[in-house]
C-alpha cells in the first residue's frame, strides 16, 4: 500500500510522537512514572496530529 502499512496510516504519527517526546522535558511536564515517557510517544505513532 502506498504511503503506509494499513488503512488510515500516515507519517504524521511520527511527527506527533516526536513533538510529545520533546514537549515533556522542554516545557517542564515530567511524568511520575518513567514508563510514561515511552508510552505517550509510542501511542502517538498510531494517531494523526489530533494526538497533540
Amino acid at each position: 500500500m502506498a504511503g503506509g502499512s494499513g488503512p488510515g496510516h500516515s507519517d504524521h504519527g511520527g511527527i506527533s510522537a516526536l513533538t510529545i517526546a520533546a514537549d515533556m522535558p522542554l516545557r517542564g511536564y515530567p511524568q511520575r512514572m518513567w514508563i510514561m515517557h515511552v508510552v505517550y510517544p509510542v501511542t502517538a505513532l498510531q494517531w494523526d496530529p489530533s494526538a497533540l
